[in-house]
Order: structure tokens, then C-alpha cells, then sequence
């Protein structure tokens, strides 16, 4: 995935399989177990609040249940847990969260990590 680094058990990067919460690609966090997902921001401005917005669900093919990711930026984050569920390759229920950090440093890794 161009810009992001896969780290952990691996990510499967899906386009046709259940519908994208917006566009055409989404990505299942825990290809065989827990993965990730991490890239370097830069040009942040010492002080400043950044938001990172993003759409969570589940894969309904893992038994249904909440599915959980933790997203964290290294310089001036907390990690911070999310869950969502999806309902059916038909219905994969996005939901919208919102991470927010205050940066301490001009870069950061940001990184989203499978907790299943």
C-alpha cells in the first residue's frame, strides 16, 4: 500500500470483497492475526492539534463481534482504542472516529494496530 508500511501478522488490502466505506480499497487489519499499519507524517508544527479521521468496521467474516484497532502518533500521541462491528459483507457498518494528537516533534509515525 504506497506510503504505508505493513508490519505484525500482515494486512489484506481489499477492493471487491465487501463494499469500501468510501472509494474503491479498504484494509482487513489481521490478515492471519494481528497486523499493522504505519506511515510518517512530517511538516507538523510543534504545538499545533492534528485530527486523523477514519472509518472502522469489522470483518463480518470473522465470526461477527466487535473488532478493535489501536492508533496511536509517537510524538505527542496517547494510543487510543476504537471497535466497530460489521454486519454483512452487504452491510460492513462504517463507523467514523476521529484520533487526536498534539504534535511534540515536526514528524510522527502514525499507526493503526489489529487488537485481535
Amino acid at each position: 500500500i504506497v506510503g504505508w508500511e505493513v508490519g505484525g501478522a500482515g494486512v489484506d488490502y481489499k477492493s471487491t470483497y465487501w463494499r469500501a466505506a468510501d472509494g474503491d480499497w479498504s484494509v482487513d487489519l489481521s490478515l492471519l492475526s494481528a497486523g499493522t499499519l504505519s506511515q510518517i507524517i512530517s511538516a507538523l508544527v510543534v504545538g499545533e492539534t492534528y485530527e486523523v479521521t477514519f472509518e472502522l468496521s469489522g470483518n463480518p467474516d470473522a465470526g461477527g463481534g466487535l473488532r478493535s484497532v489501536s492508533v496511536n502518533a509517537t510524538n505527542g500521541g496517547t494510543a487510543q482504542t476504537y471497535a466497530a462491528a460489521g454486519v454483512s459483507l452487504a452491510d460492513m457498518n462504517w463507523q467514523t472516529h476521529t484520533y487526536t494528537f498534539t504534535a511534540t516533534a515536526t514528524s510522527s509515525v502514525l499507526s493503526f494496530a489489529s487488537l485481535e
